[in-house]
């Protein structure tokens, strides 16, 4: 997922400024995102238990920190945020630690002790959006110097433009959403746009999930399986960009979507619904409709398929926008978080990375 590819990529690009990184991990797996990292020979470790508050754990834990001399502990995912913080309180950590909050939908912070507690114990919290810094500042006024935004990022070269303003269309017009199949990307609703369309289109999203089955039935129900493929997980979204006219993204809620931002990089016009997160992202570079609005979401693929014009400007606002969200700039603006963070603690600058890398 885009958390565990931001852990990737700030690894490495640590590592390539001279820092020493560790990887400290709950999963035990291997895919991608891990033979990267074990390639680059970034240290990877594994918790010994999968039960999160396993004693196997804490004296794992516990006897890991005596060994190393860490400058800096960056938690990210939610069940890290919380065991890191209560293993803060419980070991009187004296280095330093942040968190990155990622994924986000708004939960009721105001009335959960819990969550309230485990925000104060971090020195700061890294926020991948301003909507989501905004929420903070508004219900948790005790965090509020403790947090700073960062936008992911990613590597913008990896990705080939390839829309022009004499593009032609497919036939039928490919349209193309990367996500996870859960109720956060509400793809009923991408599926159900297909049925208020007068245009010629194809559906293809890549990205598998536990709705996968609920999915499949809602096509057959609306005998849409001529226009829709599910494609299931996929390592090469890079080359299905390339093949596709129009990117969509449905969902109720982001962060701050890596998919989004593969696309504008692939020079594709975009559709997205008026999530906080992904309003953010494209600013005026993609065709908005109100979540869960299928007959909108239909209309808007309608306008595109036929304005010409329109896509291209969309795209060219998509390529232009994106070079804000680079991989070197999110990382500079995590190392002058680094920095103040040690420096404050007075201690060096050798950051340490903690992270749930999931399969």
């Amino acid at each position: 997922g885009g958390t565990e590819a931001t852990v990737r990529d700030l690894s490495l690009l640590a590592t390539q400024n001279g820092h020493e990184v560790t990887i400290l991990t709950f999963a035990h797996c291997s895919n991608h995102i891990t033979d990267e990292i074990i390639k680059k020979n970034i240290n990877l470790l594994s918790f010994p238990a999968s039960n999160f508050f396993s004693l196997k754990n804490f004296i794992f834990f516990k006897r890991h920190l005596k060994k190393q001399n860490y400058d800096i502990i960056h938690a990210h995912t939610e069940e890290v945020h919380f065991y890191l913080s209560f293993l803060s309180l419980i070991l009187s950590l004296h280095v330093p630690i942040i968190m990155t909050e990622h994924y986000f939908r708004y939960k009721n912070i105001r009335f959960n002790p819990f969550r309230r507690f485990m925000y104060q114990r971090y020195q700061k919290v890294i926020c991948v959006s301003n909507d989501m810094k905004d929420y903070f500042h508004q219900y948790l006024t005790k965090i509020q110097q403790k947090c700073v935004v960062i936008h992911n990022g990613i590597d913008i070269k990896k990705y080939s433009i390839h829309y022009s303003q004499n593009d032609i269309l497919h036939q039928p017009i490919q349209v193309i959403c990367n996500a996870r199949l859960v109720k956060q990307k509400d793809l009923q609703t991408c599926i159900k746009a297909l049925i208020y369309t007068r245009s010629n289109i194809h559906l293809t999203i890549a990205g598998d999930g536990k709705l996968r089955r609920k999915l499949n039935k809602l096509i057959r129900q609306l005998n849409l399986q001529d226009k829709i493929t599910l494609l299931g997980w996929r390592q090469d979204i890079k080359n299905l960009l390339q093949t596709a006219d129009i990117y969509v993204q449905t969902s109720r809620w982001e962060g701050f979507s890596i998919a989004i931002l593969e696309a504008m990089a692939s020079g594709l016009p975009l559709v997205v619904s008026n999530a906080a997160g992904l309003v953010e992202a494209v600013g005026e570079a993609a065709l908005i409709f109100p979540i869960g609005d299928a007959t909108k979401l239909g209309a808007c693929l309608d306008k595109l398929a036929s304005d010409a014009t329109l896509r291209f400007n969309l795209s060219q606002r998509a390529l232009t926008r994106v070079k804000k969200y680079s991989l070197n700039e999110m990382w500079e603006k995590h190392a002058k978080i680094y920095h103040a963070t040690i420096n404050n603690n007075r201690h060096n600058c050798w950051p340490a990375v903690l992270d749930y890398i999931g399969c």
